[in-house]
């Protein structure tokens, strides 16, 4: 007897309802993230400032790139655009930006 569909978690994450839903929850969460550095880049620029880890002049290239970034990668996540290369830059900016900027 040949057994094509997977057991167990890994079943599950590979089931294309829990692979939507998840693509609409984590990219809708950087999406809203984003909104408030969008609208307000010069209150997310003191905070990248206060933490002088970057140089002064990268400042407002990091203030300005990152939450469009974030707001690219998480719209592309949720219209399953490019979603492997968006996931990864998530995750990167998961795991390396954000605990550098202490968010």
């Amino acid at each position: 007897m040949i057994r094509n569909k997977k057991v167990g978690f890994i079943g599950f994450l590979s089931d294309k309802k829990t692979l939507f839903i998840l693509r609409v929850i984590i990219g809708g969460f950087f999406v809203l993230a984003s909104a408030n550095k969008i609208f307000e880049p010069g209150h997310f620029r003191a905070i990248v400032a206060e933490y002088q880890i970057l140089p002064e002049f990268l400042v407002p290239l990091v203030a300005v790139i990152l939450p469009w970034m974030e707001f690219l990668c998480g719209t592309m996540l949720i219209l399953n655009i490019y979603s492997q290369s968006n996931a990864l830059i998530i995750l990167i900016t998961v795991f390396i930006i954000y605990p550098l900027l202490g968010e």
